[in-house]
């Protein structure tokens, strides 16, 4: 599952800074075609092309997937998906609130997704792709 992680917008007028975690398949197991894993890696192709390029639209494919997402993702992680899901929503409540318009976010806009908790529902998620899914992480930063 791809999310966004540590943005730091430090004036609306700034450029956004974005740290953004990126799964790829490196593996595959009996696990990695649940349908869960499935799932997984179509949110890491939606959000890897879409999420910097297109907000709008990146989030408009996180409404369709993150329901779908919630009812296969596995217990041991449903709690940080949960925890991330809302995160990321409250973002993009915030991203409307302001017509759209990713640079007229402010650093408190994007506190739901630098906050201690989304790190490590991600980080969580990220580990069980990586082991379950035989999706491995690689971060990217853009500034």
């Amino acid at each position: 599952m791809v999310l966004l992680a540590g943005c730091s917008n430090k004036k609306a007028s700034s450029a956004l800074s974005t740290t953004t975690t990126v799964s790829t398949t490196t593996s595959t197991s009996v696990a990695s075609n649940s349908p869960y894993c499935t799932l997984a890696r179509q949110f890491t192709q939606t959000f890897t092309a879409n999420a910097l390029a297109n907000p709008t639209t990146a989030f408009q494919q996180f409404d369709a997937l993150s329901s779908q997402f919630l009812a296969v993702v596995p217990s041991a992680i449903k709690a940080d998906a949960e925890t991330a899901i809302a995160a990321v929503k409250q973002v993009e409540a915030s991203f409307h609130a302001v017509g759209d318009v990713i640079t007229k976010l402010t650093p408190a806009d994007l506190e739901p997704v630098e906050s201690p908790n989304f790190t490590a529902a991600t980080n969580a998620i990220v580990a069980y792709d990586t082991k379950v899914c035989g999706i491995a992480p690689i971060t990217t930063s853009t500034t």
